[in-house]
């Protein structure tokens, strides 16, 4: 795999996101606000086009993003993932990267709480 990205570049992103989770500790204070930054590694895979016969490959990749959370009895979370990674194709006839692809995924989350009694 050969992605050549500027902005940043795979392990700076994994390494940022590795010395925040280090270096911010939860605060006792801020129980009602969390910060979590992540980093992972996805799985790509394989499919057929139809239309053309060749195999289609998304490389798998790293991972990063952060999770921000708020509220105490009505909670809501926003969460924010990148992986940089591939499509490549295969055929009889040739190979090769198609296109870089950027996965992002952005997340809204939230628990409402009922406080009253139901009866």
């Amino acid at each position: 795999m050969s992605i050549d990205r500027t902005v940043p570049s795979r392990f700076t992103a994994t390494a940022i996101c590795a010395v925040l989770m280090l270096l911010i500790p939860p605060a006792p204070a801020m129980a009602d606000n969390t910060f979590t930054p992540f980093t992972g590694y996805r799985v790509g895979g394989e499919f057929e086009d139809f239309d053309t016969g060749n195999r289609l490959k998304l490389e798998e990749s790293e991972t990063y993003g952060f999770a921000f959370g708020w509220g105490e009895q009505d909670r809501y979370e926003v969460s924010y993932s990148q992986q940089l990674s591939e499509l490549s194709a295969s055929s009889q006839v040739s190979s090769g990267v198609l296109f870089d692809v950027d996965v992002i995924n952005i997340m809204f989350a939230g628990k409402n709480t009922l406080n009253e009694e139901i009866g």
